[in-house]
C-alpha cells in the first residue's frame, strides 16, 4: 500500500507539501499541488482519515444506536439522519443493538473507541448507563424518541401523550365503547405516555376502558398477533383496537383476518408511528405519523451546534407534534357503514332452541344462501366475530343436544382454535367438515334461520353468519 513517502518521491516534494495539499492547511503553488493530485490518483494512495482527523482533533463521523434498524420508523429515521448528516459533511455510523441493554452499552462503547465526533441515540429502554458513559468521555450526544429524565444532554421528543390522545378521541367520535388497547413495552416511558393520553380522551368522552381489553404487547409483529389472540380468546365483543406501534397493529390484522372477522366492517384497527407498511396493506392502517424527517433534521442540528460550539449553553428539550392519519381501518360503529344490531336476546333464542330438544346436526358457517319457503326467521342482537360465535355456541349448548357438530372445510382451515372451542361446547358431537356443497345441502333443510344484518345465513339448526369467508 502506498504511503504518504512514495506520493512525495513520485511528485518530487516533500512529505509536508504532499500533507498541506491534502489537508488544505497551507497555500501551495498551483502547478506542485497539481502535481501531488496526479502522484496520489497515479499510485492510488488514500490518506489515513482517522488519524488525520486525531491530529485535528476530529474525524468527521457520528455514531447512531437504534433499537431496532428493521422496523421501518427506525430506518427511516437513520435515513434521514444519514441525509442531513451527509449533506453537513458527516458520515454516520449506524448501530443497532436488537432492544438489548448489554448490547447496547457494547455498542456505545466501541463508538466511543472509533472517536466518533458525536452520538445520536434512541435508547433500547429507560436506562441511564450508556448515556452517562457518554458523558464521561466528554462526547457530544442527542437523545432521540425516549425520554432519559434530567441527564444533561439534547433531547428531541415526539408527544406521545397527545398521540394516544387523538387515537381515543378519534375511535370515541367514531361511536366506539369497547375497545381493546394492545401495549407497547413495559420498559418505555413512550409506551406509558401513550396509554395515559388513550384514557384521557376515553374519559373525556365517557367511555370505560375495560380493565379486560387492555394486553401487554412488545413492539414486535408476533407480539401483535399474540395480543389479538389474547382478546379474542377473553371474548369482550371488541368493535375497535388500539396497538401501541403499526407492526403490532398489522400482526393483528392477520389474526382477525383468520379468525374470520373483518377490518373495518367487525373491529376498527388503528396502529401508531405511520410505517410505510399502512399504507401498503388492505385496508390501509389508520396510524399516528411522527414528523420523522423533522426530527432527524433537528437532532443533527443540535449535534453540530455542540461540535462547533465549546460553550455551556443548557441542554435543549424539544417536544415536536403528532398527525392522526385516518385511512380505512377505521369505520364509525354507527351508520350505513356498520350492520345494524336488531333483534331477540339469546335467552329468547336459547327457548326457541329448546323446544327442538335435539338435532343431528348442528352447522356453523356464514352461508349467504336463498331462504327457504316456510322457514322461520327470527334476528340476533350480537356482534359479529369469533366471541360472539362463541357466545351463541354455549347458549345453544346448554338447551340443544347435537350428535354431528358440521364446519365449513374453509373455516376449519383458517381457524387456529375455533373448531377445539366449539368441540368443548359440544363434548359429545362428532366434528366433521363439508364442502360448500353439502353446506349448501343442510341449509336447504333448515328449519330455524338466525338473521345478522343484511346477511341471512341459516342451517338445519342454526347458521350464525358472523363475519367468516363467504362460502
Amino acid at each position: 500500500m502506498p504511503t504518504i513517502r512514495d506520493v512525495a518521491a513520485r511528485a518530487r516534494v516533500s512529505v509536508a507539501t504532499v500533507s498541506h495539499v491534502i489537508n488544505g492547511t497551507r497555500h501551495v503553488h498551483p502547478l506542485t499541488a497539481e502535481r501531488v493530485q496526479s502522484a496520489i490518483e497515479d499510485l492510488g494512495y488514500r490518506p489515513n482519515t482517522l488519524a488525520r482527523g486525531l491530529r485535528r482533533n476530529e474525524t468527521g463521523t457520528i455514531g447512531m444506536l437504534v433499537p431496532d434498524n428493521s422496523y421501518p420508523f427506525f430506518a427511516e429515521i437513520a435515513r434521514a439522519v444519514e441525509d442531513v448528516g451527509f449533506a453537513a459533511g458527516y458520515n454516520v455510523i449506524l448501530c443497532n443493538s436488537d432492544g438489548s441493554a448489554d448490547k447496547e452499552a457494547a455498542y456505545v462503547e466501541v463508538l466511543l473507541s472509533k472517536q466518533v465526533d458525536g452520538l445520536i441515540l434512541i435508547s433500547s429502554g429507560n436506562s441511564f448507563a450508556p448515556l452517562q458513559s457518554i458523558l464521561k468521555a466528554g462526547v457530544p450526544c442527542v437523545v432521540v424518541d425516549r425520554e432519559l429524565g434530567d441527564l444533561p444532554v439534547d433531547q428531541v421528543l415526539v408527544d406521545n401523550e397527545q398521540g394516544g390522545y387523538q387515537v381515543g378521541r378519534y375511535l370515541a367520535e367514531l361511536g366506539h365503547r369497547r375497545i381493546g388497547y394492545i401495549s407497547g413495552a413495559s420498559n418505555l416511558t413512550l409506551s406509558a405516555y401513550r396509554f395515559s393520553g388513550f384514557k384521557r380522551a376515553l374519559a373525556e368522552a365517557g367511555v370505560n376502558l375495560i380493565p379486560d381489553a387492555v394486553v401487554r404487547g412488545d413492539f414486535q409483529y408476533a407480539g401483535g398477533e399474540a395480543a389479538m389472540r389474547e382478546l379474542l380468546r377473553r371474548n369482550l365483543r371488541l368493535t375497535a383496537v388500539f396497538a401501541n406501534n403499526d407492526r403490532m397493529a398489522l400482526g393483528a390484522f392477520a389474526v382477525l383476518h383468520r379468525a374470520g372477522l373483518r377490518v373495518p366492517e367487525d373491529v376498527s384497527v388503528i396502529g401508531f408511528d405511520d410505517i410505510p407498511q399502512a399504507t401498503e396493506t388492505y385496508p390501509a392502517l389508520s396510524t399516528v405519523a411522527q414528523p420523522i424527517i423533522e426530527m432527524a433534521q433537528i437532532s443533527v442540528s443540535l449535534l453540530i451546534e455542540r461540535l462547533k460550539n465549546t460553550n455551556d449553553k443548557p441542554p435543549q428539550r424539544i417536544v415536536l407534534p403528532t398527525s392522526l392519519i385516518k385511512r380505512e381501518s377505521c369505520y364509525p360503529l354507527l351508520g350505513n357503514k356498520r350492520r345494524p344490531n336488531r333483534g331477540v336476546l339469546h335467552v329468547q333464542l336459547s327457548q326457541l332452541l329448546a323446544s327442538m330438544q335435539r338435532t343431528d346436526s348442528l352447522v356453523i358457517s356464514e352461508a349467504v344462501l336463498p331462504v327457504p319457503p316456510g322457514v322461520p326467521c327470527i334476528d340476533l342482537a350480537v356482534s359479529a366475530g369469533v366471541p360472539a360465535l362463541l357466545d351463541v355456541a354455549r347458549s345453544v349448548a346448554t338447551e340443544l343436544k347435537g350428535e354431528r357438530l358440521v364446519v365449513p372445510a374453509e373455516m376449519k382451515q383458517h381457524w387456529e382454535f375455533l373448531p377445539g372451542a366449539l368441540q368443548a361446547c359440544f363434548p359429545d358431537a362428532r366434528f366433521e367438515t363439508v364442502s360448500n356443497d353439502e353446506l349448501i345441502d343442510l341449509a336447504s333443510k333448515a328449519r330455524v334461520m338466525v338473521r345478522t344484518g343484511e346477511s341471512t345465513p341459516f342451517a338445519d339448526v342454526i347458521v350464525y353468519g358472523g363475519g367468516f369467508a363467504r362460502l
